[in-house]
């Protein structure tokens, strides 16, 4: 079974075809993956197991004992999650949907390595942050981790973490 297709040609004119179904599926699949690839692939690049040695490297080490990472979002929570242990980082916190479950620890972190963060939003929950260092996005694709590469050390929360808790939950 064909399907009459028409189209405006050159000058007006109309143009009509027989096309068969069977050969719009390559089309369908093209067009659906450039609307979907983007979307399937935001959180996956950017962040990944070869940048948590910048995590790692944030802190000295005896500090690590007493410090936690607070994740922006899901896919940096879960890079932690997943790969960390291998770099001796604590799990992360985070305030993204169930990870908000999980609590900020006890006994809460004195200080904290932040990603997926601006330092517009740390500043008013921190009385102190500075730069870290800086994801790099190898590939090139544009995600939360280009939009939110520094990788932050934060200290002195400007109020106490059963309250700041609650401030930072989100939905994403």
């Amino acid at each position: 079974m064909d399907l009459d297709v028409a189209a405006a040609g050159p000058h007006g004119v109309e143009v009509r075809t027989q096309v068969d179904p069977v050969a719009l599926v390559p089309l369908l699949l093209i067009a659906l993956a450039k609307l979907l690839l983007p979307l399937l692939v935001d959180g996956a690049y950017g962040f990944h197991r070869d940048e948590l040695a910048l995590v790692d490297d944030a802190l000295p080490p005896e500090e690590w004992a007493r410090a936690g990472v607070l994740a922006g979002n899901y896919g940096e929570a879960g890079a932690v999650e997943l790969y960390g242990p291998a770099h001796g980082l604590p799990p992360p916190i985070s305030g993204v949907n169930s990870f908000w479950e999980r609590g900020y620890g006890d006994p809460p972190p004195e200080t904290l390595v932040v990603l997926g963060f601006t330092s517009a939003q740390l500043e008013p929950l921190f009385r102190n942050c500075a730069p870290a260092a800086r994801v790099a996005n190898r590939y090139g694709v544009a995600n939360e981790e280009t939009r939110h590469p520094d990788v932050f050390v934060c200290r002195d929360p400007v109020r106490p973490w059963a309250e700041l808790w609650p401030t930072l939950r989100r939905f994403a």
